[in-house]
């Protein structure tokens, strides 16, 4: 198997109005009107991926993926703004062990959590 992936996008949260707008309520209206329309809140960081997985001897596709995820309004991680572009990562990488593990037939695979 071979797999390439490419880091489409990273943008780092603005810590201190991000953690602003958690703390006001208007702020926090405000992020989560905007995160209804959106899909992420204000001042958050975000990143996006692609990826490719082929057979390496073949050059057969097997999988391709396309994926954009934001940071939360959660107190975790708020003092770091790359924290929601490594969340993404994390994520990333729980959901391609997961897959393989699927992919393998075996049944004890962890699901990702958002």
């Amino acid at each position: 198997m071979r797999l390439s992936v490419a880091l489409t996008e990273a943008e780092a949260s603005n810590t201190v109005l991000d953690t602003i707008s958690r703390v006001l309520p208007t702020g926090y209206l405000i992020s989560g009107t905007k995160s209804l329309a959106t899909g992420t809140g204000t001042f958050v960081g975000s990143a996006s991926v692609e990826a490719k997985m082929t057979d390496a001897e073949l050059g057969t596709l097997l999988a391709v993926a396309v994926d954009r995820r934001g940071g939360t309004k959660s107190l975790s991680g708020v003092t770091s703004k790359w924290n929601d572009v490594e969340n993404s990562f994390q994520y990333w990488a729980t959901s391609l062990r997961y897959r393989l593990c699927q992919w393998r037939g075996e049944h004890n695979c962890v699901q990702p959590k958002e």
